[in-house]
């Protein structure tokens, strides 16, 4: 979730939902001017993901997760120090991910790019 919207990662595209009718729900791709979606029933995609101008973002994804988990864990533990969650967020994104560390690590904010998002 960001802002109020459900977030969806598919195909190395991110997707935000649409509409929802009864079962199934209606993705388009977050990307201004994309056409790509995809749709779901019950969680599973059944068609798409198409339709895109772009290639998939691997790094905005892992930059936002990052963002996100930063701003929760910040909130949630305003004892700790920034340094600290920094390494927790990213130690958290590659476990979540489970996808290549070092494929994770290059999409990776470094610390001085977050701080202002942590204080």
């Amino acid at each position: 979730m960001n802002k109020g919207v459900c977030l969806k990662f598919v195909g190395g595209y991110l997707h935000r939902r649409k509409k929802t009718y009864n079962d199934t729900e209606y993705w388009v791709c977050v990307e201004q001017y994309c056409l790509g979606e995809m749709t779901t029933i019950n969680g599973q995609v059944v068609s798409g993901p198409e339709d895109y101008f772009h290639e998939p973002s691997l790094g905005k994804y892992v930059s936002r997760k990052q963002r996100n988990f930063a701003k929760v864990d910040a909130g949630q533990n305003p004892s700790k120090r920034c340094r600290e969650i920094y390494d927790s967020v990213n130690s958290e994104i590659t476990n979540q991910l489970q996808l290549d560390p070092d494929l994770i690590g290059t999409n990776l904010r470094p610390f001085s790019g977050l701080k202002a998002t942590i204080n």
